[in-house]
């Protein structure tokens, strides 16, 4: 079970009544000694000065045109972002590479394997190291709701992967439990360096999310277009939008190029390849 962090485990410092200010004396005084009934009550740490907000720092999804069409240079941490499409539509390939890129800084992932469908051949042939990915496979959805929580204790993973199928999400009972856990989840999660990631199969055309006003940032992918080299199937093209972000402007698009040559790579398209 969630339970939220206690204020002396955020590390701020304690609230010190301002010298001076522009607070008649009686009700400065009035309020100090309030603060000073809540401290002695609930400790010293309770009651904290507002601060500016920290620098939001993210995971390169390694496609440079995506990354500056988000405005945080990749995946948000410390906050949820939902990645959505069709099977096929590149939204797998981009989250694995998002896994890649956090693993290649020293970071480490885990994966909620809710529909089963994870590929460990194709995961490592878009650079994720198998031996330092956390794969978990909960028997239900409600089961994978209630270990967000656990997850995201002290010593959360940089990156955390909630793979489902949004129909699974929107059935009521789920969604309610869904809407709760995310809810309580929001201050831990802001308070680590984890990229909590929704990966959402979609189907056609999609139901309203139940995680659309927790998502910081959500993401759409379509594929448009195969890749060809010589006649041959090379790879094919997605267009990522940017549904709804809080960290930069929304309705933003994106052409990501996913290729395959033993490895799955995203470095855009090269001279050699053509549409069709």
């Amino acid at each position: 079970m969630f339970y939220p962090k206690a204020a002396e485990d955020l590390h701020l410092p304690a609230y010190h009544a301002p010298q001076g200010g522009f607070m008649p004396g009686d009700e400065k005084r009035k309020l100090e000694k309030t603060i000073t009934a809540l401290q002695n009550r609930w400790g010293s740490q309770i009651v904290q000065r507002g601060r500016p907000p920290t620098a939001v720092t993210a995971i390169s999804t390694t496609f440079p045109e995506l990354d500056a069409a988000l405005g945080s240079g990749g995946i948000p941490r410390g906050r949820l972002t939902e990645i959505g499409g069709v099977p096929t539509s590149g939204m797998a390939t981009l989250v694995l590479k998002v896994i890649a890129a956090a693993q290649g800084e020293g970071g480490t992932a885990v994966y909620l394997d809710i529909e089963r469908t994870f590929d460990a051949d194709y995961a490592a042939r878009c650079d994720v190291q198998l031996q330092q990915l956390i794969v978990v496979r909960p028997y239900t959805v409600r089961q994978g709701i209630h270990m967000l929580a656990d997850f995201l204790a002290p010593g959360s993973p940089d990156v955390l992967v909630f793979d489902s199928a949004l129909e699974r999400l929107t059935e009521p009972a789920t969604a309610a439990l869904l809407t709760t856990a995310v809810s309580r989840l929001t201050s831990p999660l802001a308070h680590s360096a984890c990229a909590l990631i929704f990966l959402l199969a979609l189907p056609e055309p999609p139901p309203p999310s139940p995680l659309a006003h927790y998502a910081a940032l959500r993401l759409r992918l379509h594929k448009e277009r195969w890749l060809y080299r010589r006649g041959d199937v090379r790879g094919y093209e997605a267009q990522v939008e940017v549904t709804r972000s809080r960290l930069g402007p929304a309705g933003r698009r994106a052409r990501i190029a996913i290729t395959f040559n033993g490895t799955v790579d995203g470095d855009g398209l090269s001279s050699g390849e053509r549409r069709r």
